[in-house]
């Protein structure tokens, strides 16, 4: 039987695991937080969203010290709003980009530290962005002249139809190479997106380097352990780096088999029912 070190970090992901689909924290996981806290073990977040999406979540368990934010993208103190660590695209790479998306010319946001620009193309998809943080700038031209373009882009991200979509995809990865990590899926959560009775599709674009995985190697160091003394949950296919260098992950019950194979424990609960977190801290024999 594999042994695990002692627990000295506890890190989970927001959407789909400490929250449910209205973006609500489940009172058991909330409590399990902060226990956890009470008996020393150090707790925060790895998320995709940007810090102003994290902050209410915070708040509500009682975190004052770092957090990650943009799969790993960024690092921010839950309480003060101080940047600790942001790794944007570099202006090589942004300049390929932008040539691509004027080419394909989707509606598309851009996700800077804690705020989303958008123009009058994103509008009918802010339901959709609101997932990432409450924090909007509306650019009255169009986003692809936004000065961010030249500085400070933390992420990018676009909406259209699957057969508009696809070609920006496969060219995003084309010209940008390896100056940026790219992922596009159909976009069901936290509801079903149609447009003209067509299902819609996601892009996320990031600057390459940072995950979930770095960010728990980031977490840790900072509270003075390994990586290997972090337990961390999840639900999607953005937790497998942190999962990876975990000692110890837990897939909450709804995650996709490839999750599942990747963790080292499985969870009964789903994020409908809430208490992934409760169990998963009980499993790992942190709280009673």
């Amino acid at each position: 039987m594999k042994t695990y070190r002692r627990c000295r970090l506890f890190a989970v992901d927001l959407d789909g695991t400490l929250l449910d689909h209205q973006g609500r924290p489940h009172p058991a996981d909330v409590e399990a937080l902060q226990a956890l806290q009470q008996r020393g073990v150090a707790v925060s977040f790895a998320t995709g969203r940007l810090y102003g999406g994290v902050v209410q979540a915070a708040r509500a368990v009682g975190i004052t010290g770092p957090v990650a934010c943009a799969d790993g993208s960024h690092i921010v103190d839950a309480e003060s709003g101080e940047e600790l660590f942001h790794h944007p695209f570099q202006p090589e790479a942004l300049g390929r980009l932008r040539r691509v998306f004027r080419r394909h010319d989707l509606a598309s946001f851009l996700l800077s530290r804690d705020h989303v620009v958008h123009d009058e193309r994103g509008l009918p998809f802010l339901r959709y962005m609101n997932i990432w943080t409450e924090r909007f700038r509306h650019h009255e031209a169009s986003v692809l002249e936004h000065p961010l373009w030249e500085r400070d882009l933390t992420v990018l991200v676009s909406v259209g139809e699957e057969e508009q979509l696809k070609p920006l995809h496969d060219e995003v990865k084309s010209e940008a190479g390896e100056g940026a990590q790219s992922w596009s899926f159909p976009i069901t959560w936290p509801f079903d997106l149609q447009e003209g009775g067509q299902k819609l599709w996601g892009m996320v674009v990031r600057a390459p380097g940072p995950s979930k995985g770095t960010a728990i190697e980031w977490l840790a160091n900072h509270h003075g352990c390994t990586a290997e003394e972090a337990v961390v949950v999840g639900d999607w296919h953005n937790d497998l780096p942190m999962f990876r260098v975990a000692g110890r992950s837990f897939a909450m019950g709804q995650a996709p088999a490839v999750v599942k194979a990747a963790a080292t424990d499985h969870l009964e609960a789903t994020s409908t029912t809430g208490g992934g977190i409760a169990e998963a801290a009980r499993r790992a024999g942190l709280l009673p």
